[in-house]
């Protein structure tokens, strides 16, 4: 961070004297550096050598590339989660290019990108493994992507460009039952339209009245089934289906989980 304003406080970090500033508040500190990427170096390697422990989030704005994403990557085993994120009220965007490095760069247990960019990106052939997958601003994300992408938690929540046919949809479904994207659990996309028929044509199905609560297994995040339909994968396997209107905002949201849930419910 940069200094804006005076700081009575400075800490020693490398022989070097640095102001800093601390908000209890917020339980946060920070240094201010002329050089933003060498001087957030210096502080992670202070702060985890003083403490004796690793990043677990990083949050990265629009004035990040992937230089320091790839740098924590490497000097430590893993990273818990990453927040790729822009202030819309500060009208913050992304230079697309540098968006998309670090997309392709995070290795990340979870990944959040919630972030405008320049211009429209294209990511062909993405593939990544982690636990949990959320983006909620990125049109460059295909049916192909969804079913590629080696996750347990995938969720897609742009509905201002609701995603995804009836036709694409029925497809994620064949290709689970047949054995396909094992580890994913959840899956939650805004749609366009209420698919059903489309949705179900050739796969078996039955209809559930009964309200359910699934706790997904990353993200503390439940998701309410109500009017549902369970299927089945080729070995035995039972997973949630529904389409929830949205009507506040005019999409559907389409709503896949594999029982049991976090809490070992059926």
């Amino acid at each position: 961070m940069r200094k804006e304003g005076n700081s009575d406080k400075k800490v020693k970090i490398n022989g070097q004297w640095v102001d800093y500033l601390v908000n209890t508040e917020r339980d946060t500190i920070a240094f201010f550096w002329e050089d933003l990427l060498f001087g957030t170096m210096k502080s992670i390697e202070y702060v985890t050598d003083l403490f004796h422990t690793d990043i677990s989030t990083m949050e990265l704005h629009e004035n990040v590339d992937n230089r320091l994403l790839n740098w924590v990557q490497q000097r430590q085993k893993s990273l818990k989660n990453v927040h790729i994120f822009t202030d819309n009220a500060r009208n913050e965007i992304y230079d697309a290019e540098k968006l998309k490095n670090i997309i392709l760069s995070c290795k990340s247990e979870e990944i959040i990108i919630d972030a405008r960019s320049s211009e429209e990106l294209e990511i062909p052939n993405y593939y990544v493994k982690c636990n949990m997958f959320v983006c909620v601003i990125g049109k460059w994300i295909t049916m192909e992507t969804v079913m590629t992408i080696d996750c347990e938690v995938i969720l897609l929540c742009e509905p201002s460009e609701p995603k995804f046919s009836g036709e694409e949809l029925n497809r994620f479904l064949k290709h689970w039952i047949n054995g396909g994207s094992l580890r994913l659990k959840t899956f939650y996309a805004a749609v366009g339209t209420d698919s059903t028929l489309q949705l179900f044509d050739g796969i078996g199905k039955n209809q559930k009245m009964e309200e359910k609560v699934y706790q997904t297994l990353y993200g503390n995040y439940k998701m309410t089934f109500r009017n549902w339909y369970q299927i089945q994968r080729n070995d035995g396997v039972m997973a949630a289906v529904q389409f929830l209107a949205s009507d506040e905002l005019n999409f559907y949201i389409f709503q896949f989980a594999v029982w049991p849930d976090a809490n070992g419910n059926f």
